[in-house]
């Protein structure tokens, strides 16, 4: 037997405290004074004896309690000399999907690798792996009289797998490893097939290790000398006739030794009628470039689209070219509810001037309730008397994901005494994302506004100096709703007759679009949150979304790069879904890198690995002797432990005399 931390034994200093305390736990008598022994009858003075241990039972207890704790902090391993055979292991066989295994000939070379080891184990315990941003089994074999068939199954899932565009993360892959292994009764072994990518590598590098996998085979099927450049463009359009394009490029190279001379590169950007611009420029690996084109005549179209591209060829084709769509502004649909018998006239006039300034919104007056307003509009303004409870058919809407701006058509009541003078803005939210502190209030007052109850969830997000609520947001299930308490009159307060008002009214209608709205790219193989009552449309003209599923908020990741469109009560959007810029990176890991996480489980293989002279990556290995594994003995020594301490503590309870009168 070994140890992994022997220095931990040092705390077996510490079984002389038991001993001590043993040894020393009887209490000399007391002294008691006498004022004269001259009446005293003289006696025999006592023989005294010598002191013993008491409780031995106890002590032995304590001690092999001390012992086994100490054993384990040092954590001893046996050798196991012999590794089980393939019919005795269950094999995992993992391939990697990520974008860079589309360089040249490298999903080939693994599609081979993988055929060979299917083959190798045989009628073995096998399972075949996909692994991307995601780990996915794709087949399972069992040995038995079926042996041949479920081969076959795991050669036929070879062969309908194909790399994907997502990136990976090996720390992901080995912790999902890890709960595969779990799961299985023989020693597992696996085989991961990959380029073994640099970029893949985690934050943590403990995530590499395993407890539950037994052994590790790496199968390096990255191929030298290739080249890659990764493209990635930004449009933007202030006057609506040109646009500036913003294109970053990175540069890889698959060769495991430094010192690579730059390459140059020529960048086109297009439209879809004509050439708009080139230049040729010389990248170094591994830095990041940056060009600039500027004042590029957009295309008479409604959509117009520009394409940015790489005129040379490298390994990876995918990420040479990018469609970069240049979108006009569209103006938010908003309905403003009047419910029957209400008069907000004058109030109607403020709040659609105010939404409509600069196109911002377009308002919709619809005269009912909120059962007439369809769930597929996600922004509703409503008056209406807020001394009365909110009615149901509004709070369903809101709880279908809607949101909703309620103000206060309370009837005015004149004889505050502050009529003429009025209270500015006084307390303010400033942290909440309506960025109420932007606003300029100059000018602001507030006379006398309807009063207003709030309830246990509410949040006053602005009130006046004198204390009044102005606005507040109420907690809801799914969607957002904020109270204005302001009859917007022009009496209660001048606030619909001030610039603030604007800036609040389209401050609230930015905020309502953060909950509704879709971000205008995405990274391939991130999760994607939708809003509910959104259709997502794929690159070839499909919807992602069952129409079942279209009522609540969803969450999808885009397999592949492209431009999909976005479909939804304010129009259509455009979501452009790009390649991972680190995942075209095809820099692979250092041999240093490979042989110290394969030592970790099969040491017997990566000795005799070639080590490069990099050591810019260390990844953590293990002290015990190559030449054998080893199996830890804490399993055993840890009940064995909580038994004895169990045993102490009942013992000491049980047994002990206390002395509670002090003598």
């Amino acid at each position: 037997m070994s140890l992994l931390f022997p220095a931990y034994l040092a705390g077996l200093l510490g079984l002389a405290l038991p001993w001590l305390l043993h040894r020393f736990s009887d209490q000399n008598p007391p002294e008691q004074l006498f004022p004269s022994r001259r009446f005293l009858e003289a006696t025999t003075p006592p023989v005294s004896r010598k002191q013993t241990l008491r409780y031995r039972a106890l002590l032995a207890l304590r001690i092999m309690s001390l012992i086994l704790l100490c054993l384990l902090f040092a954590q001893p391993w046996i050798k196991r000399d012999a590794l089980p055979s393939l019919q005795q292991q269950h094999h995992i066989i993992v391939l990697d999907q990520t974008l860079s295994m589309r360089a040249e000939d490298r999903w080939s070379t693994a599609v081979d690798k993988a055929s060979e080891l299917i083959a190798e184990v045989g009628n073995s315990h096998a399972q075949l792996v996909a692994f991307d941003s995601q780990v996915t089994v794709r087949a399972t074999a069992a040995s038995g009289e079926d042996s041949d068939a479920e081969g076959d199954s795991l050669s036929s899932a070879l062969q309908e797998m194909e790399p994907g565009y997502s990136p990976g993360d090996y720390g992901l892959l080995m912790q999902r490893l890890d709960r595969l292994a779990a799961e299985q009764t023989l020693p597992v072994k696996v085989w991961l097939i990959s380029d073994m990518q640099l970029s893949g590598l985690p934050a943590q590098l403990n995530a590499l290790y395993t407890p539950n996998v037994d052994e590790l085979e790496l199968v390096d099927v990255y191929i030298n000398d290739q080249i890659n450049v990764h493209i990635s463009a930004e449009a933007g359009s202030t006057d609506g006739a040109t646009a500036s394009v913003s294109v970053s490029l990175l540069a890889s190279h698959s060769g495991r030794e430094s010192g690579n001379d730059p390459i140059e590169r020529t960048v086109v950007v297009e439209s879809p009628e004509r050439e708009l611009a080139q230049r040729t420029v010389s990248l170094s690996f591994g830095d990041l470039t940056v060009l600039s084109f500027d004042d590029l005549v957009l295309p008479a179209q409604s959509n117009p689209e520009f394409s940015v591209s790489i005129r040379e060829p490298d390994v990876l084709l995918e990420d040479n070219m990018q469609r970069l769509p240049i979108e006009t502004r569209q103006a938010t649909s908003i309905v403003l509810l009047s419910e029957p018998g209400s008069y907000d006239g004058s109030a109607s006039v403020f709040v659609t001037t105010a939404l409509e300034t600069d196109g911002l919104a377009q308002v919709e007056p619809i005269q009912g309730t909120a059962l007439q307003v369809s769930h597929d509009t996600p922004h509703l303004i409503n008056g209406r008397d807020l001394s009365e409870p909110i009615d149901i058919a509004l709070l369903q809407y809101i709880d279908a994901g809607n949101n909703a701006l309620v103000f206060n058509q309370t009837t005015y009541a004149e004889g505050s005494g502050n009529e003429l003078e009025g209270s500015t803005v006084g307390v303010m939210e400033e942290a909440h994302p309506l960025a109420l502190g932007d606003i300029s209030w100059f000018g602001t007052r507030f006379y006398d506004l309807p009063e207003f109850s709030l309830q246990a969830e509410d949040r006053v997000l602005l009130q006046s100096a004198d204390g009044q609520k102005v606005l507040i947001e109420r907690q809801t299930n799914r969607g957002r709703l904020l109270i204005l308490n302001d009859p917007l009159d022009g009496l209660a307060s001048n606030l619909p007759l001030q610039p603030a008002f604007v800036a609040l009214m389209q401050a609230v209608v930015r905020y309502f679009d953060a909950s509704t709205s879709v971000p205008s790219q995405v990274v391939v193989g991130e999760r994607l949150a939708l809003p509910a009552n959104v259709q997502l449309i794929n690159t070839h003209g499909d919807a992602i979304i069952d129409i079942a599923d279209r009522a609540q908020a969803s969450t999808v990741a885009l397999a592949e790069p492209g431009i999909y469109t976005v479909v939804s009560a304010r129009g259509e959007q455009t979501l452009r879904a790009v390649l991972d810029a680190s995942e075209a990176d095809i820099s692979p890991l250092s041999d240093d890198a490979i042989s110290a996480w394969q030592l970790r489980y099969s040491p017997d293989d990566a000795k005799d690995k070639t080590h490069s002279t990099d050591t810019s990556i260390n990844l953590p290995t293990s002290p015990v002797d190559a030449d054998s594994t080893r199996q830890t003995l804490w399993q055993w020594l840890l009940p064995l432990a909580a038994l004895l301490l169990f045993a102490e503590g009942w013992f000491s309870n049980r047994r002990l005399n206390v002395r509670r009168d002090g003598s």
